[in-house]
């Protein structure tokens, strides 16, 4: 079955959309249409035929597509933060952050996505609670962070390794997933 998406929770995810980079449609170009009624009617429809993959062959090539750039970008992990302390310690006031692979998709496909994910995240949270942390709890990710950080620092002897070399290189199977996800009926709806 077609997933529909209510427009009234598509102009919510596109007036939150954040000012990050995309390759073709600018989050900024969607959150100036779900300010009008009448306007993203037009956008509704269309973000449908998207998270449908109901799009023509020839917009596939260009909706579906993510460039990897090479980004400099900080973070809040407690690793980073003492190297910055570290760093300024020793008289650096110009502190690089580490290089890391990002992703830039289609606004519009995030758009799709984002409102398709406010629709269903009592489901989400029903079936992944409590295996995946970040679900339904704004920051979830970060408290658990957080609390393993607290876990290492009082214990100097213990060891955490964490890898995410999957999705970095694309290398997750999608429609495994999805296949998972049908198997339950309230995410099939």
């Amino acid at each position: 079955a077609a997933a529909s998406l209510n427009p009234t929770d598509m102009r919510k995810a596109a007036r939150t959309m954040k000012r990050s980079a995309a390759l073709w449609l600018q989050p900024r170009h969607l959150r100036t249409v779900s300010r009008n009624l009448e306007a993203s009617e037009p956008l509704h429809a269309i973000c449908e035929q998207v998270i449908n993959g109901q799009v023509p062959e020839r917009a596939k090539q260009w909706l579906y597509v993510h460039k990897v750039v090479a980004l400099s970008k900080l973070s809040n992990h407690q690793q980073d933060i003492e190297q910055r302390l570290k760093a300024r310690a020793d008289g650096d006031t110009e502190y690089t952050a580490p290089v890391r692979p990002i992703a830039i998709g289609d606004a519009l496909v995030r758009l799709a996505e984002k409102t398709l994910a406010m629709q269903l995240k009592d489901a989400f949270i029903a079936h992944l609670m409590p295996h995946q942390v970040g679900v339904g709890v704004p920051g979830g990710l970060n408290m658990w962070a957080t609390v393993v950080e607290a876990m290492l620092q009082r214990d100097h002897e213990a060891v955490m390794c964490a890898i995410d070399l999957e999705n970095c290189f694309n290398a997750v199977d999608r429609d495994m997933l999805v296949d998972e996800c049908l198997k339950h009926p309230t995410l099939r709806e």
